[in-house]
Order: C-alpha cells, then structure tokens, then sequence
C-alpha cells in the first residue's frame, strides 16, 4: 500500500513528455532571495560605474589645476600697482632711475 502511495506521488511530480513539450525543457524558477541577491549587485555594479567616472573627471580637474600654474590654495597672485606718490618716492630716494639717466652715462 505504501509503494503504491509513493508511486503515485512519483507519477504526479514527473511530467509527462509529449511530442507538443520536448521543446519547452525544464522550467526553473528562481528563489526570491536570489532576485533579492542578483538586484543588490546590480546596485552594486552601477553605484560602482558612477563612482568610477565621478573620480575620472576630479582626476582631470586636478592635473588641469596643477599644470595651469595657479598657486596650492587655488586664489591667484594679484599684481600691486605702484600709486603715483608711491613711483614719487622712489624716483625722490634714487630707487628709481630712469633709462634716459643710463645711457647719459
């Protein structure tokens, strides 16, 4: 009685094959959790892709900041104009001289 229970049981689960379902093969279908797993890594992949092209370009601003010349904290070397009281002063205290004055000699 047994056997028989247990080949009934074997009957259901096992398909029968016809001539119309050789084609269609075994069904599988996956666990939720591997959809779950299978979802995260495709986070995983694209966060990781973003990051990657975030960094290429920091990394071109960087080598175009270093090789532009401009100073470590990023201000730029403002030139001092000289006031005319300033030019007055060293032109008075002979700081100054002029190029007329170095071909007279």
């Amino acid at each position: 009685m047994v056997d028989e229970e247990i080949q009934k049981e074997n009957e259901e689960k096992t398909p029968e094959i016809t001539i119309a379902n050789i084609g269609e093969g075994v069904q599988r279908k996956t666990t939720p959790l591997i959809e779950d797993a299978n979802l995260a890594a495709k986070r995983v992949e694209d966060a990781t892709k973003a990051l990657k092209e975030q960094n290429d370009r920091r990394e071109a601003i960087e080598a175009n900041r270093l090789v532009g010349g401009r100073s470590e904290s990023g201000g730029t070397i403002k030139q001092h104009e000289e006031t005319d009281e300033e030019l007055t002063e060293r032109f008075m205290t002979g700081k100054l001289k002029l190029l007329e004055d170095e071909d007279a000699r």
